[in-house]
């Protein structure tokens, strides 16, 4: 039963977390507008943001959150109820793989990893693509063992043509990314048998996978006028590919420091066992050559694909997760029925110690920072999940070579322990100061059904979903002394920096503060005061 009831806890508990906090700046806001606007004008075919035509990505996100909205109303968890969802699916995809190619309880181990490790924990709770996209990847890659085995079964071709149309609905390009994992999978098995059979069924797949995608982007660019085209591939695929956006990546070299390190911490608290997993698979002391193949090219191909694009963020290597699931949970298996081989113990150990160290560092830190912070409400569940840290890896040292079997399980409880302040007071304290979705609350409140609201300096995109209507946006101090003059009654949004400094431009502006609210941005990192003014008559 446990591989049916674990990805279902998994469900559960990633819809507790998405319960605790507001949408958070600036892609959740923007899927979640997005997704309103979509359901308010009934144009499923291109989504808008604030009215405007939103290229960024397909359209399949926006059509699945529709549905949770439709069902439930615009709650938080109807945004993120698919990507709960979604994580829950990998997690028994995860379980499925691991017990075809290792055994039934590296396949339950591998599924625990996945579902306790930092990244997934994270990706399944937020209103964004990558939850689904990882669903996607990993059942393609499930698929694609079944094809192998099978030589390609026509069931198996179309739901493997299924899947990789649904990645490029749910991000373009970056769909494509199972499908190199496969192409290098089957061009390192030497053999004339084996996954090399489900070529022919590969290639199919990607057909079916392309014609699905087609059929809604070709209509899309013709409602455009070339935009997405122009704009959805030229500006958000190529652009991103070849020039660091918004300040997110570097050059390829950046890859060689910045993609290791987001692995770690991806993996937390598994972080401190993978060097040695890696170190077993590679070897062979885990699994067959056809698990190595597998893990290897699924880990590798990826981050070497994202290491060419020039915009980096730590999302972008989110498939891989499965793959070092399987690898951990593999050599957890093999280090339960015996002791790890020397040439992993030389990485265990000494990682694991060293992860100690940073665990009761982190630990101390959630202890003794937050006062200095000025969270309201935050310290109290800070110190707690500080303690449990603490307290979690001092056990561990005291049971240091226990055996790996116990460890791992004492892991995993301690992870269950620690996310519970974590989830039920820590981030609701930190969404408490939020001050986008404030101000976009005090806008609703405050206009009525036929004044108009605009935004200058303060235009992160919770503001404009939680004010739930279409918004101006103004750029220069002429631009709001005309429309203050052109709107009575109307509400201008800014921040306090950018109210005094656009009346040293213009002098007094002809709008009385209603609303004054101060708040942490985070999408910018600073703390702001930001203000309503109601335009005089």
């Amino acid at each position: 039963m446990a591989p049916v009831w674990l990805p279902v806890l998994v469900v559960c508990a990633e819809l507790l977390i998405a319960g605790q906090t507001r949408l958070w700046d600036r892609d959740e806001a923007r899927y979640g507008q997005a997704t309103a606007e979509m359901i308010a004008s009934g144009d499923y075919l291109v989504p808008t943001f604030n009215g405007e035509p939103r290229l960024h990505k397909p359209p399949l996100i926006y059509w699945l959150m529709s549905l949770a909205v439709r069902a439930v109303g615009p709650r938080e968890e109807a945004f993120r109820f698919f990507s709960c969802l979604a994580l829950g699916g990998t997690c028994l995809l995860t379980y499925q793989i691991g017990r075809r190619l290792l055994s039934r309880e590296a396949g339950l181990w591998a599924m625990a990893i996945l579902a306790s490790s930092a990244m997934p924990i994270y990706l399944g709770a937020a209103a964004t693509t990558d939850s689904v996209l990882l669903f996607l990847t990993t059942a393609q890659m499930a698929i694609f063992l079944r094809l192998a085995s099978s030589g390609g079964r026509a069931r198996d071709v179309i739901l493997l043509g299924l899947a990789m149309g649904g990645s490029f609905l749910t991000k373009g390009p970056a769909g494509l990314l199972p499908a190199m994992v496969m192409f290098a999978v089957m061009a390192s098995d030497r053999r004339a048998t084996g996954v090399r059979r489900a070529v022919p069924g590969v290639g199919l797949g990607l057909a079916i996978g392309a014609a699905i995608f087609l059929a809604w982007a070709i209509p899309a660019n013709h409602a455009t006028g070339g935009a997405f085209l122009r704009v959805g591939v030229g500006f958000h695929v190529i652009e991103r590919s070849l020039t660091p956006l918004e300040g997110h990546g570097g050059g390829i070299a950046a890859f060689l420091f910045y993609y290791p390190v987001v692995v770690l911490v991806g993996c937390v608290p598994w972080a401190g066992a993978l060097p040695a997993a890696i170190s077993s698979v590679v070897g062979g002391r885990v699994g067959d050559a056809e698990f190595r193949r597998i893990v290897v090219c699924w880990a590798v191909v990826p981050v070497a694909a994202m290491a060419c694009v020039q915009t980096k963020l730590p999302h972008y290597i989110a498939p891989v997760m499965p793959a070092l699931a399987l690898a951990v949970g593999g050599a957890l298996a093999r280090w339960r029925q015996s002791a790890p081989d020397a040439r992993d113990a030389r990485w265990l150990w000494p990682v694991l110690r060293a992860d100690l160290v940073v665990t009761m560092g982190a630990g101390l830190a959630l202890i003794i920072v937050p006062p200095y912070l000025g969270v309201p409400g935050l310290w109290a569940p800070s110190a707690v999940a500080g303690a449990i840290a603490m307290l979690g890896a001092g056990a561990f040292f005291l049971r240091f070579k226990s055996g790996v079997g116990r460890l791992a399980l004492g892991t995993l409880v301690g992870t269950i322990l620690f996310l519970v302040p974590v989830v039920f007071g820590v981030m609701p304290a930190l969404d408490a100061i939020k001050l986008g979705p404030a101000l976009g609350e005090d806008v609703r409140a405050l206009a009525g059904r036929g004044e108009n609201v605009a935004f200058i300096g303060q235009q992160e995109p919770t503001s404009h979903f939680y004010a739930g209507r279409r918004i101006d946006a103004l750029e220069t101090a002429a631009e709001v002394q005309e429309w203050l003059r052109r709107n009575p009654g109307g509400l201008l949004v800014v921040s306090r920096g950018t109210k005094d400094l656009l009346e040293k431009i213009t002098g007094p502006l002809a709008a009385d503060t209603v609303s004054s609210r101060r708040g942490f941005n985070y999408a910018k990192g600073e703390w702001s005061d930001g203000l309503v003014l109601r335009a005089r008559p």
